[in-house]
């Protein structure tokens, strides 16, 4: 047999056989080798690849899924699944998962500690290979019934730490390999650092989105705190934000009153408004704060408390931040959250956001209450001026409405439509055609433009269907250096004019009626005492002063009774009186003082008595009678009647005469005091305009109604109403219906 001595070496005996196995094992450890670099390179190809997703900005739940991808791709696996280990429990939550089995198996969404293999890699931070699923014990079930026969699971680490651990999958038995193992073994060990950094990101950039949600709600407390008006809404929203921003169980706002002796409280969580009781120390740690004015904070307490002035079922404090809110430069109320919804304590960023929250609702509440106050005021003053009898119209330098009250659009027409304001001046020309004196205006206008800084006023008249006198006050109001404006008052003095002129126009009747009693009376009188005249002279004399006496006597009466009237000193005295007896008594004496009338009395003797004062009946009669024979001055019949109305209760007696008639415009004022007819027809004919005045007194005071028909040269009808039994509580029964 040849022997071969391989170069270089020393000189051996070599079977061929031998020098063949000697190659093939050298063969083997080259291809060893190479397999070992090919497997590191391709480790490295994937880690690089896997790192480069991971940094991607993006998602980083998308970032992973696209990672464990490659991780498939690269293992030629059909399933992985990266589960996170929770710090706190030891549990294995699912985070993302790839490969073609994944919708065929559903991973499980939680793996508790230690549970299956899965849960004793993570607990003892160690890979587990299984290579024969079927013949495993704690191996999760699905796994199997879906096909399942292979299975590496390693853990992802950090600095020593577990982070999570990566599953992967096969349909074949014994796919995982050593050289795989060692493959996705670089991997996990690639993985991990970038895995933490991406997770270190993302907490980071929650943590910034959360912070930017927290200035986001503060923003939004401020905007809706700058128009809100509902005080107890405004507190329900800023406890909801206070909950919020310290990402706490529950919240509480609590604002003192103490000029009203009373709270006000909102709330948000598990709790409600009936667990503080409405007090100013609203628990130990909270008055404290509120005495104070600092922030308090309680951190994870050992033994959670429930503090002094909260109710009995309010929750035990545990976590807590409480801080002042500060009204007026005194802490008037707190905010205070408790019980955190996640992981960790209070923070002192918390405490900053909340004292931002109670700067914000501390001077919420203190312009609310500002603008209560200047709105109350407000209201107080539009109140008065819309309660002003005279109109007030404020204007600018240019003439432009600025304000008007009701009585002003009563009196000027002045309405503001549209929004749009009308010009003083403009409204003013509009009524140039209806003013009797127009240049009198123009001391206002001079105000209103600013040529004249002194109040001034003015009367004018308008010409409208009656008349309307109206005393217009002009004085500037000045609120700034800068800024004038004009007030105008505007009062209806029509009613005064009237009774100045009626008051004047009585002096001058009354003058005259009582001259022409006291001239007859002073002359006839002078006369008997110069002369003896005869017997039947000297009686005719005497009549006459007699004559002249009573009516100088009926006119001073009269005087005397408006007099009563307008002090309320006139009354009455009721009694159960027959009309009849009455209307004999005052017929008889008119019949004595006429030959050119003719008096007929239409009044039944068995109509019921009447509740009335005797005497003033009379005098209303007479009355009546007397101006039917005073407007009747050609004569004529004049009729006296009365009827009965039992439905109403009441009589009603009528005087109605063949005289000369009253115009329709004036019957209205016919029964106001000094109130005469002026007209071509009434010329000679003597009064004082008091008659109907008074009629009217005293028929009221008897609880009837008096009313005039008539027709212009035709005559003349009044009525009165009499109740037939006594009024109570000075009502009547005598009603509208009577009234033509």
């Amino acid at each position: 047999m040849a022997r071969y001595q391989p170069y270089g070496s020393p000189a051996l005996p070599f079977s061929r056989r031998r020098y063949a196995r000697v190659r093939g094992r050298q063969a083997r450890g080259s291809l060893a080798i190479m397999q070992a670099e090919r497997l590191h390179l391709l480790g490295q190809e994937a880690i690089g690849s896997i790192a480069a997703i991971l940094v991607r900005p993006g998602s980083f739940q998308d970032r992973l899924e696209t990672a464990l991808e490659e991780v498939v791709r690269v293992l030629q696996a059909d399933r992985v699944v990266f589960r996170v280990v929770d710090e706190e429990t030891g549990d294995l939550n699912l985070v993302a998962g790839a490969g073609p089995a994944m919708s065929i198996v559903p991973p499980l969404p939680v793996i508790q500690r230690g549970e299956y293999v899965l849960g004793q890699a993570a607990e003892q931070g160690m890979p587990v290979i299984v290579n024969s699923m079927e013949s495993h014990p704690n191996v999760l079930p699905s796994l199997v019934e879906h096909g399942m026969r292979s299975s590496a699971l390693m853990p992802v680490k950090a600095n020593d730490r577990v982070l999570g651990v990566l599953a992967t999958n096969s349909r074949l038995p014994g796919h995982f390999t050593p050289d795989r193992v060692h493959l996705l073994t670089a991997i996990a060990n690639g993985m991990g650092p970038f895995l933490d950094n991406a997770r270190l990101r993302q907490d980071l950039t929650d943590e910034l989105e959360q912070s930017r949600q927290r200035l986001a709600s503060l923003q939004a407390v401020a905007s809706s705190l700058l128009v809100e008006q509902d005080v107890r809404r405004a507190l329900r929203n800023v406890a909801a934000s206070a909950r919020k921003i310290a990402r706490a169980s529950s919240s509480a706002v609590y604002v003192w009153d103490s000029t009203q002796r009373q709270g006000m409280f909102a709330s948000e969580g598990p709790m409600n408004a009936s667990m503080l009781r409405r007090e100013s120390s609203i628990g130990e740690w909270l008055c404290s704060a509120m005495e104070e004015g600092r922030v308090l904070r309680a951190v994870d307490l050992e033994h959670p408390f429930r503090s002094r002035g909260l109710a009995s079922d309010h929750p035990m404090l545990k976590n807590f931040v409480g801080t002042p809110i500060v009204l007026k430069g005194a802490v008037g109320g707190a905010i205070y959250v408790w019980g955190r919804d996640e992981k960790g304590d209070f923070s002192a960023q918390d405490e900053q956001r909340l004292h931002l929250l109670a700067l914000l609702i501390g001077r919420y509440l203190e312009n609310a209450e500002l603008y209560r106050e200047v709105e109350m005021e407000r209201k107080s003053l539009a109140a008065m001026q819309e309660s002003m009898v005279e109109g007030l119209v404020v204007v600018t330098r240019e003439g432009r409405v600025r304000y008007l009250n009701g009585a002003a659009k009563s009196i000027l027409g002045l309405e503001t439509r549209g929004g749009e304001r009308e010009s003083v001046r403009e409204n003013i020309l509009l009524q140039m055609p209806k003013i009797t004196n127009p240049l009198a205006l123009e001391p206002v206008l001079r105000v209103i433009s600013g040529e004249r800084d002194a109040p001034v006023s003015v009367e004018i008249a308008l010409k409208q269907m009656e008349r309307q006198d109206l005393l217009v006050t002009a004085f500037p109001i000045h609120i700034a250096d800068s800024e004038r404006i004009t007030g105008i008052l505007l009062r209806d003095i029509t009613k005064e004019r009237d009774l100045e002129e009626r008051r004047d126009s009585f002096v001058s009747i009354a003058s005259h009626e009582l001259r022409t009693p006291m001239t007859t009376i002073l002359g006839f009188s002078e006369l008997l005492l110069q002369r003896d005249p005869p017997r039947e002279t000297r009686q005719e004399w005497l009549g006459n002063i007699h004559r002249s006496s009573k009516r100088l006597i009926r006119i001073v009466e009269d005087l005397l009774d408006v007099s009563r009237i307008q002090t309320g000193k006139l009354s009455v005295e009721l009694a159960q009186v027959s009309l009849r007896d009455v209307v004999d008594d005052v017929a008889t004496y008119i019949r004595t003082t006429t030959d050119k009338h003719s008096l007929t009395l239409e009044v039944d003797e068995a109509l019921p008595l009447v509740t009335a004062d005797r005497e003033k009946l009379g005098q209303v009669l007479t009355n009546l009678l007397e101006n039917a024979v005073k407007y009747s001055p050609r004569g004529g019949r004049i009729r006296v009647g009365a009827t009965y109305s039992p439905a109403l209760g009441c009589v009603v007696v009528s005087v109605a005469d063949e005289g000369i008639g009253i115009a329709p415009e004036d019957i209205g004022g016919l029964f106001s005091s000094f109130n005469r007819i002026r007209s071509k027809e009434t010329e000679g004919i003597g009064g004082t305009g008091l008659g109907l005045f008074i009629v009217k007194q005293i028929v009221e005071l008897m609880h009837g109604q008096v009313w005039v028909e008539s027709r212009l040269g035709q005559g003349s009808t009044f009525s009165f109403s009499l109740p037939t039994t006594l009024a109570k509580g000075g009502e009547t029964t005598v009603s509208q219906q009577l009234l033509p």
